[in-house]
């Protein structure tokens, strides 16, 4: 073959591997689905803090903002005063004078004052923990220097038992505090100060105990502080620190858009996700900067300072404070609405609004505040109703209130039917003499009626690009392509070659 014909069976070659190239192209392209394929992997606020952590569900918010959890009844905590009281005077009378009181002591003790809070007994709970911190510091000195060690380790009983007096001492504080200092007794001021040195202590202590809390907690009173002092606060910013008077930062999801591929590079695959208490710590720092993150100004600043957290932080503090503190709370459900909103929870946000809006003559003394917040709530509600309107889920916006409204309404009848039920279920265990630490207590109840809780639904799923996506498309594009190129060059090449021996 000469020079001239092999220049020119190379050119053959070159332009059946450029035909063949477009060929696969052009096929790959006609042969891939049209509609985006997606499929569902957990969302990243399904990994916590920390591995002991609790996940947040939007199920969870749904249940706290309707009632759906068991709550004791003054029956009950009356019953149990009793039976710790008479547990501590047994205790006093058999042990000697300088021996230590035993850990199941400083628990009554702990139960006994929780019982006094619950029933409105606020001094008789305070007394009580500072009683305990007295004995903690007299017969177990080294738990206040474990605490305060900088050993990463488990806590030792005795700590907790450090912990829990200050936790405790702080919210009885904060809970005798509040209704004197909203409406301008020094006093009541005073103890919501104690409060927060007492609750900063317990972080010392043990940080990131019942959902973070005691961190949540902190904010809230001093935001309850800086209202004290201006009124108008309470109309620019909710209690953990959220503008209201600015538009909504309204993101749609509760994850960054990039999940699918930080989940890909984090796990291996959308399918090897692991749960949350087997996530290492470098995966969990990462995948958590993928949760849609809220600018809040942080209270204890002088000029304004805006913090960004991921949402499920502050949610799960407020839900915290909502289930293990003084129960429902306009404050709470004012934030729980505009954190929900924010993150694309339209049903959640319409319910919590709501839930603020019907508890407004406890949100602030004065009826003109009142009012306002009134007015605030059912603005964001419209807000709502009138984009569901434009994206289609109902003809106009009275029709989709109707049915929120009513909704809501049913939701929250069925969880304080089943906390009245539940209470009552007590009173009659009580009057038949079952004693309250029988392990089967509330066994029969809850039997009966089955659990209350929501189940986890697809709120908490990302919807993502599946094998479809743009990424794994242009993969497939690009491989067809060379494929096509290289059979067309190879078949052109030996055609060549067999036509030259011929």
């Amino acid at each position: 073959m000469s020079e001239q014909e092999g220049g020119s069976s190379r050119g053959l070659v070159l332009i059946a591997a450029l035909i063949g190239g477009v060929i696969g192209c052009i096929v790959s392209f006609q042969s891939a689905p049209r509609e985006q394929q997606y499929v569902l992997i957990p969302a990243p606020h399904l990994i916590a803090k920390t591995p002991e952590a609790t996940p947040l569900h939007f199920a969870m918010v749904h249940d706290v903002l309707h009632q759906r959890y068991p709550v004791h009844g003054s029956s009950y905590y009356l019953a149990r005063n009793r039976a710790r009281r008479e547990a501590l005077r047994s205790e006093d009378a058999r042990r000697s004078a300088n021996e230590p009181p035993s850990l199941a002591y400083l628990t009554n003790m702990d139960d006994l004052a929780v019982g006094h809070e619950r029933l409105g007994e606020y001094d008789e709970a305070i007394d009580l923990m500072r009683q305990k911190l007295n004995l903690l510091k007299r017969y177990y000195p080294a738990a206040e220097a474990e605490s305060r060690s900088d050993d990463s380790g488990e806590l030792s009983e005795e700590a907790l038992a450090l912990y829990r007096a200050h936790a405790n001492l702080g919210t009885f504080l904060i809970h005798a505090g509040f209704k004197p200092a909203i409406n301008g007794d020094p006093k009541g001021r005073d103890l919501l100060l104690e409060g927060i040195g007492q609750i900063r202590r317990s972080l010392e202590i043990n940080p990131g105990a019942h959902f973070d809390r005691e961190e949540w907690q902190i904010i809230a009173v001093l935001s309850l502080l800086e209202a004290i002092k201006d009124h108008g606060r309470l109309l620019r910013y909710d209690i953990v620190g959220g503008r209201l008077d600015e538009p909504l930062d309204v993101r749609r999801k509760a994850y960054d858009r990039e999940w699918v591929y930080m989940a890909r590079s984090l796990f291996g695959s959308l399918e090897g996700i692991p749960e949350n208490d087997k996530v290492d710590d470098m995966h969990r720092e990462a995948a958590r900067e993928s949760i849609t993150p809220v600018n809040l100004v942080d209270p204890a600043s002088s000029n304004g300072a805006v913090r960004e957290v991921p949402f499920d932080e502050p949610v799960l503090g407020i839900l915290g404070m909502w289930t293990l503190g003084g129960g429902p709370n306009p404050h709470f459900a004012l934030a729980l609405g505009g954190l929900m909103e924010r993150v694309g929870q339209r049903y959640l946000a319409w319910d919590a609004y709501q839930r603020a809006a019907d508890m407004s003559e406890r949100f602030w003394p004065d009826s003109n505040i009142q009012q306002s917040f009134i007015d605030y709530c059912y603005e964001r509600q419209q807000a709502i109703e009138q984009e569901m309107v434009d994206e289609g889920y109902a003809k106009d916006r009275y029709a989709i209130h109707a049915e929120l409204q009513t909704r809501h309404e049913q939701e929250l009848a069925r969880g304080q039917q089943y906390q009245e039920d539940y209470q009552e279920f007590e009173e009659g265990r009580l009057r038949e003499g079952v004693p309250l630490d029988h392990p089967d207590f509330h066994r029969p109840f809850h039997e009966q009626r089955g659990p209350i809780a929501s189940p986890i639904g697809q709120a908490d799923l990302a919807d993502v690009p599946g094998s479809n996506d743009r990424v794994l498309r242009i993969e497939s594009i690009l491989g067809n392509t060379m494929l096509g190129a290289g059979i067309a060059g190879l078949l052109v090449a030996l055609l060549v070659r067999f036509s030259a021996r011929n």
